[in-house]
This record gives structure tokens, sequence and C-alpha cells, in this order.
């Protein structure tokens, strides 16, 4: 199959899709808001789509709100708000027209600027980008991206001929009803030019649902931070001084640089509090970038813009008698783990294509994978587990043809880390795939406590998904940590979708078990797109 659109990947029937912009659940119906365009007619709105499973989905289509960024939150009788940001001054709330409507299809617009009046502080051009999130003592936060700078553009922090440093801008407010408007309140996150370019996008602080005992831990937080010079979601953890959020936010010492949320072309992400799962979670959602020309496979296509797969993020307590865990910094104790909603499980098709037990690869050999003719390799699901010391070095080839001039191979090694190299038989186009090389790499898996800290870490499961042209791989250690890479592959050939293990070691080598399910659609009517 060379066909372009993801079968269980979110996308829309037409235009184009970028940004998440606000997430929430509400009486059993999880919302995905996100950017959308459809030039001329349409330069910008949001786009909605529902779900009260995670599994199948409904396109609601675009609301009217011609705004380019945002967040969500509840209000303090727990309704729904949207927060549309007007890059610079103005931020403004939309709320749901008729609380019966359980999809909430229709929003009304507020002309309230919730930042009329927030006076910042000097060099920072204005607000934008933002998001909320409602602290242990019930008041609001909002969070802004941001930069500091002494001359130029005032109106935005551009790189190319003005450049300021990064960083991160909270707001607060006592409530979100009754007039209550934002002041500024401190900068949790600065970061220099030199490492992470002249500003930040799309920033998110949460606790609900990310840190274990919220309550209790007032002051740790995690902080989601869009960074454009590497086109890429870092999640910082950290710790705030005082329970009331306003002093310094204190990093961890396992993430003094941040955590990659995913190391391929996966941008613009933002999460969604899940308080219907117990205990309650954090799900992610990013924005999957490219192609701006993808050949003859693309000639015809009214559509752009793909969402990742639902990622839950949590925090792992860890026990450690190194100085600083456990210590002052209360961010310290724990590890920030990831892997795909555990929903996606019912989106596997029945029986499984293999469920083996003790796979064994001899060496220097390869193991072809039989798809039944009535499932098809460019939607699949594979699981590896490990056996006994962990999965050493393991390779498996994805959407190869049958002359071999097409494939995807993924190869982790728990030493050098995960590479995914793709060739296929489309000629070569400039600018075919924006900043994704034919191979890509993500780093191995360190221990981050106990006795084998910074060795590499012992790995029980590799994921690979499969999705017509997304690839998505998820590498978690026994620890819970984890190292993702998401790539967008574009096979021509008809016959590309084989699957292949590979040993090219002088050595049998043994994978605990391996699973292969064909993957359904999440639309009712994707086949039809």
């Amino acid at each position: 199959s060379n066909r372009v659109r993801p079968y269980y990947h979110p996308t829309t029937p037409h235009g184009g899709l970028n940004d998440p912009n606000g997430l929430f659940f509400h009486r059993g119906v999880y919302h995905l808001f996100h950017q959308w365009h459809e030039p001329p007619a349409i330069p910008v709105d949001w786009y909605h789509q529902t779900s009260t499973d995670l599994i199948r989905w409904t396109r609601m289509g675009p609301v009217g709100l011609p705004f380019t960024s945002g967040g969500a939150v509840e209000d303090e009788d727990g309704v729904p708000v949207l927060l549309l940001s007007v890059n610079g001054s103005e931020v403004h709330p939309a709320e749901p027209e008729d609380l019966s409507d359980p999809k909430l299809t229709k929003w009304r617009l507020s002309e309230r600027n919730l930042v009329a009046g927030a006076r910042l502080p000097p060099g920072v051009p204005g607000i934008w980008d933002v998001s909320a999130f409602i602290a242990p003592d019930g008041s609001y936060r909002l969070v802004s991206g941001s930069c500091v700078k002494s001359s130029g553009n005032w109106s935005y922090c551009d790189g190319g001929h003005t450049p300021g440093n990064p960083q991160v801008m909270v707001l607060s407010s006592p409530g979100l009803s009754n007039g209550s408007t934002f002041r500024y309140s401190n900068i949790p996150w600065r970061g220099s030019n030199a490492t992470y370019g002249p500003r930040t996008e799309c920033p998110q602080m949460f606790q609900r649902g990310f840190v274990p005992e919220p309550q209790a831990d007032g002051r740790t937080a995690g902080l989601l931070v869009s960074i454009p010079e590497f086109g890429q979601n870092l999640v910082f953890l950290g710790a705030y001084e005082d329970g009331e959020l306003t002093g310094e936010f204190a990093l961890s010492s396992s993430y003094p640089q941040g955590k990659v949320l995913d190391y391929g072309p996966v941008y613009a992400g933002q999460t969604l509090y899940d308080p219907s799962s117990d205990p309650p979670r954090r799900i992610y959602w990013g924005w999957v970038q490219g192609p701006k020309n993808c050949g003859p496979l693309c000639a015809n296509r009214t559509w752009g813009g793909i969402l990742s797969l639902p990622r839950v993020l949590r925090l792992i307590r860890i026990n450690s008698t190194r100085e600083g865990h456990g210590g002052a910094n209360p961010a310290d104790q724990y590890l920030i783990g990831s892997d795909v909603a555990p929903e996606l499980e019912g989106l596997r098709l029945s029986p499984a294509i293999l469920d083996q037990a003790d796979f064994v690869l001899e060496a220097a050999s390869e193991r072809p994978v039989e798809i039944p003719p009535s499932l098809n390799g460019d939607s699949i699901e594979i699981m590896i587990r490990a056996a006994g010391a962990g999965i050493g070095s393991t390779s498996v080839s994805v959407r190869v043809s049958k002359d071999r001039r097409e494939k995807t191979a993924v190869r982790y090694s728990p030493v050098t880390g995960l590479v995914v190299c793709t060739t296929n038989a489309m000629t070569p186009t400039p600018g075919r795939i924006p900043g994704q090389p034919d191979c890509a790499g993500a780093p191995a898996i360190l221990s981050k406590h106990g006795a084998d800290e910074g060795q590499p870490a012992k790995v029980d499961r590799l994921r690979i998904f499969v999705d017509a042209t997304v690839l998505e791989v998820h590498v978690i250690s026994s620890e819970g940590e984890s190292v993702s890479l998401t790539q967008r592959i574009f096979p021509v050939l008809e016959d590309s979708v084989g699957v292949y293990f590979a040993n090219d070691g002088p050595t049998r080598v043994t994978l605990g078990r391996v699973s292969i399910w064909g993957m359904g659609g999440i639309y009712e009517d994707e086949l039809e797109l």
C-alpha cells in the first residue's frame, strides 16, 4: 500500500492541522482542539475532535475561533474555558454555548481581555502562546511564551534580527470569573540564546495528573516548553521554593537541560488533565510536522498535518542515596516516564499476527514475518519484550518491499541508542521532508540512580507503531523512563508492507516475547478518505 493518510493518528479531512491548543476532559468526553487552516478562505481557526475512550474519534470541525494559540482550563464552577491568545497583549476566554450538549459543539467568544493592565517586566515584549493551570491553593496561573531583550522589534521575540534570551513567564489571578484579570507573577525558567535560541513557544506548567501527590507536594511541577531552535518539546522538572509557586523554580538534577519528549519532528505539544483515570493522569499530544513535498504520493493531497499518538506522562518516585535525591529539592526524587496510552490496545485486531515467546534470531540471519492477506503491513504495532537482562541490540525493518528497494530499519542498542533509517524508490526532491535526513537517532537510556547510575539502563520494552506514512518508536526502561523517535516515511511501492527481524551479530539472540498486531482506524469513515 502507498497510502499517505494515517489510520490511527488524528488528522482532518481537508485543510492543514498543526499545534494542539485546548485539551480537556469533561463529563466523560475527551476534547482535542488544534490549529487548523485552509487558505485563502480560512487563514487560521481552531478545529475540534472528541472521543469517549481515546480509541474512536469524531471530527466536530472548525469552531470559528480565529486565533493562533491558547489553552484550556476549568473555571470555579467546573465549566471548561478556552483561552485564546492574541500574541502580544490580549487573552480572551471562550465558553460552551450549551453545557447540556455532551460534545460542546458551539463556543461563545468573550471580548474580555484576561491580561488587561498586566505590567510586564522590563525587556519582555508581550504575552503569547498561553496556557493555564490551577494551583494547589485554587488560584489560577497563566503561562506564557516569552523572551527578554534590550532592543529591536518589541512586538515579538523574533530570532533572526533582534535576538533575545528565552524564558517562560507566569501571571496569576485569584479566579477566572467575575471580572478577574491576571497580573505578572514570576519567571520560572530562563535559558540562553546560545543553547535554546531566542524564545520559547507553547509553554504549559502542570501538577495535577503528573505529580503523584500534588496536594502533599505542592511545590513540584512539570514545565513543557516548545523550542523552535530545535523543533522539539522539552519537559523541565522542578520545584518552587515555596508552596505559593512564586519564588525560584529549581530544576531537578536528573534533567538540568530538560527531557526531550521526541527526537523526531514532533512539536508544539500540549497536555490534558484526565481525572477519570485512577490515579488521575496527564496525556500529551504533539504536532507531527512535514512534509512540504512527498513527490507523486502527495500530488493531489488536500489535507496536511498529523497529531502524535496520545502519550501518558507521569512521575516515577525513586529511592536513591545520591546527594540531591530526596533532599531539599523534592523534584529530585522523581524520574519522568512516558508511554503510549493503554487505550490504544483497543485498536489491535484479533488474532495477533505474531505472539511468540523466546523469539530466536540466529547469528548473522534475517527472519521475515508473514502478514496475513486479510491485513496490511502499513498499519501495525510491534511489541518486543525483554528476556532476563533486558533487550540487547535489536533490528527490525518495516514497510519492506519484496525487492528490498524500500524499507525503514529500526535499530536499538543499549549502548549507542536508537537509529531509524529509511530508503525508498522515490526520486529525491529538495525539501521533501524538512529537517529530516534519511537516518535519525535518539540516545540510549542511562540509569539515573543507584549503583548503575550513568550506565545503560535495562530496556524492558521496544514498541514500534507503523501507521501508513508515520512511524513512532518508543523504548521503555525497567525504571520507567523512555526515549521516543517519530519519523515520516513515504514508500511508493504497493508491496512495501513486509516486516523482517535481523541479527547482524556473531551470536544467537533471544527476545523474551515478540507480538505484532494489525491496527484499526480511529475514524469510522477513515477508509473512505
